[in-house]
């Protein structure tokens, strides 16, 4: 603890420590004197400045002590918060991984039921569990997806059918012409005329 006392007129009376390195200014001197009372921090220690109204004289009294017992309880709560950060964290990191693995788990289903798609079988789908979320979303378009790739094979054979049955008659017409004009000989003014 610090003790300082001041008359009226500034001049030190009683003072119980030496060894605090504690300036008093004039201008703190007469912020107590027209306060009457004021609380400041020099250093570490929490001051008091008082103006004590005496019978003869009026009294300065700046005194002075560092809370041990507010510092060993902001040390406690600095550790406990400290403490209760890194447990909070650890609950949200393991909370956020296990909601992220519970989330990507239909995904995860979807991924491995595509890749067990039969190839050989146009008629194949995905099946739908939850129509309503973006999963349900996701099936519906890949299984549309197969649709339109169904239906563009189907064209593409029909096409394929329909030109090689095209080119076969006219390719049958020739070469029956071809044999025809093979069974005798001709002279060379026929060949010209039916090649």
């Amino acid at each position: 603890r610090y003790i300082i006392m001041y008359s009226r007129a500034g001049k030190v009376i009683y003072t119980n420590n030496d060894t605090f390195n504690f300036k008093v200014t004039p201008g703190l001197i007469s912020s107590i004197k027209e306060k009457q009372k004021i609380y400041f921090k020099s250093d570490r220690f929490d001051m008091l400045g008082l103006l004590y109204k005496g019978r003869t004289d009026d009294l300065i009294i700046i005194t002075g002590a560092i809370d041990t017992a507010s510092l060993e309880k902001n040390e406690y709560l600095l550790k406990l918060m400290i403490f209760l950060f890194v447990i909070s964290v650890i609950i949200i990191a393991i909370t956020g991984w296990t909601f992220a693995q519970k989330a990507m788990t239909p995904l995860a289903k979807l991924m491995n039921e595509i890749n067990l798609l039969p190839i050989h079988t146009r008629e194949a789908r995905l099946n739908m569990h939850n129509t309503n979320d973006e999963i349900g979303q996701l099936t519906r378009t890949f299984n549309t997806l197969l649709d339109r790739i169904h239906h563009a094979a189907r064209l593409q054979k029909l096409f394929l059918s329909a030109a090689s049955h095209e080119m076969k008659n006219p390719l049958t017409v020739i070469t029956s012409q071809l044999q025809v004009l093979q069974l005798k000989s001709r002279n060379v003014e026929e060949y010209k005329q039916v090649i």
